[in-house]
């Protein structure tokens, strides 16, 4: 839904000490981590940490979710 994604990047409308979101967001950041360690192991990614190919799967998502909800990819996808 557009309206969650653009609240993910409002800080100011989210209590960022809220132990349900924190705990949240760790689920989440946990099952990532462990999809890329998944994919590690079977030889993507090279020498680079969990973390760093983490933060870039991360990245890519939410740039591509950005980009759709801007109207910016309908030419091409």
């Amino acid at each position: 839904h557009p309206a969650h994604f653009e609240l993910m990047f409002r800080p100011t409308m989210l209590r960022a000490d809220d132990p349900e979101l924190l705990r949240a967001a760790d689920r989440a950041h946990g099952a990532l981590d462990a999809a890329v360690e998944r994919c590690r192991a079977s030889g993507w990614g090279g020498h680079e940490t969990v973390s760093t190919l983490s933060a870039l799967a991360w990245g890519l998502v939410h740039g591509i979710a950005a980009l759709r909800l801007q109207g910016a990819l309908h030419r091409y996808y």
